[in-house]
């Protein structure tokens, strides 16, 4: 089979906005100027959607890319050259819900799609189910919820639990501000079959105001603790790294609210603005200091996402102690995105990659072997690298509560 140029995303997600369908969410930057968030079509109506009508147009680009022709994703680093399944064969593996551009806040650093009132041209449950009845999801499909904020969908409480159970998926996924507290969030997280994501990006209520645009910096925590005793490992409180938000009373503050709202069992991701090409020194020299804070508070789950580690270009100096090949879990796009720009990983230290997707087991990533997570048991002293932003936690929890690792082996975050 011929290697050709193409993504994950591309060979099988869909994002259904308010008035189209996106292949992906990635963004990046191309002569100074942003790009990404590429559209498969417009919508109109419940008719304009087809599956059919999906691969049509994801076959066309993919068509379009290889002949080198100039598109919405030349230039784009998740492009991959490599031995891809036809569009044909595809099926849907990843879905994404912003059916709606309504919200709450207004933050600084949020793409202006994802606000302005929006509502859905066409009712995604039933798009949802004819898509299930002719078999063309994936039964690892992933699901996430966004927005706009999606508790401010005007039939979440029904949506929410009808689109889960239809797709019965891998991993959901809920983005929130949690400025409204959703009961039916909180039953699915004391089942333990949803994570939420809530970004603060600050640590004073006067901050949080400028850059989320509202005054709601005390009762997103109250919530947040809410959610939190419910089962707080599945709480995901990001902290995205800008001017104007970085300076050491604004990581203090945060800290001590993560402190005064009992959220040190909550999972943690320190990230920076997708809207900067880069990031310079004061917020990398932020990043560590945020991270060693939330690790005084006995917090063992924090991670950088991939909105901020490839850009940090090294891991930390601990690394090249290292002497002996490590694991790496994850044979996807992020893993990817880090060999191509983490030094450490430049110097020849894997021993293999890991991974829980039947179809790249046994075959080969980025030269190395893709071995299943049962293999781990037969390696007793390397370290490990996990690959991964969103499932950072259930990769921890599997590789320490379910493999007996000890967390001492696991590599993953900047140890200083």
């Amino acid at each position: 089979m011929k290697k050709t140029l193409s993504c994950e995303a591309l060979h099988g997600s869909v994002y259904f906005a308010p008035d189209m369908l996106r292949h992906c969410c990635k963004r990046f930057f191309r002569n100074g100027k942003m790009q990404g968030d590429v559209k498969i079509f417009d919508v109109a109506s419940r008719e304009d959607i087809t599956f059919e009508k999906i691969v049509e147009h994801k076959k066309k680009l993919y068509d379009d890319i290889n002949a080198r022709k100039e598109t919405p994703c030349t230039g784009c680093p998740w492009l991959v050259l490599d031995h891809w399944k036809s569009i044909e064969e595809m099926k849907i593996k990843h879905v994404s819900v912003e059916v709606h551009s309504v919200c709450n806040l207004k933050c600084t650093y949020c793409s202006e799609i994802y606000y302005g009132g929006k509502q859905p041209n066409y009712d995604i449950q039933k798009v949802i189910k004819d898509f299930l009845a002719k078999g063309v999801v994936s039964k690892d499909v992933s699901l996430v919820w966004g927005g706009g904020e999606p508790a401010l969908l005007k039939n979440f409480d029904k949506a929410f639990p009808d689109i889960s159970s239809s797709l019965h998926p891998k991993t959901n996924y809920v983005f929130t501000n949690a400025i409204i507290f959703k009961e039916i969030i909180a039953e699915y997280l004391k089942n333990n079959a949803v994570t939420i994501v809530v970004s603060i990006d600050a640590g004073t209520p006067e901050t949080f105001k400028k850059i989320r645009g509202a005054d709601t910096f005390e009762k997103v925590f109250q919530n947040l603790q809410r959610y939190a005793a419910m089962e707080g490992q599945n709480v995901i409180i990001k902290y995205i790294l800008m001017e104007g938000n970085s300076s050491q009373e604004e990581m203090l503050g945060f800290a001590e609210n993560v402190r005064k709202y009992n959220l040190e069992k909550c999972t943690f991701q320190i990230s920076a603005n997708y809207k900067l090409d880069g990031i310079a020194d004061e917020g990398i020299e932020a990043a560590f200091f945020l991270y060693k804070r939330l690790k005084g508070l006995g917090i063992q789950l924090i991670n950088f996402d991939d909105h901020l580690k490839p850009r940090i270009k090294k891991l930390s100096s601990l690394n090249s102690k290292i002497a002996e090949p490590i694991i790496v879990w994850g044979a996807g796009e992020y893993a990817r995105r880090l060999m191509q720009t983490d030094k450490f990983f430049k110097q020849n230290r894997i021993k293999f990659f890991v991974d829980k997707n039947p179809e790249k087991q046994g075959a080969e990533f980025l030269g190395y072997q893709v071995k299943p997570p049962e293999e781990i048991l037969k390696d007793s002293e390397s370290k490990f690298f996990i690959a991964s932003a969103l499932n950072f936690k259930k990769i921890y929890e599997e590789l320490v509560n379910t493999m007996g690792v000890s967390p001492e082996r696991i590599i993953d975050n900047p140890v200083l």
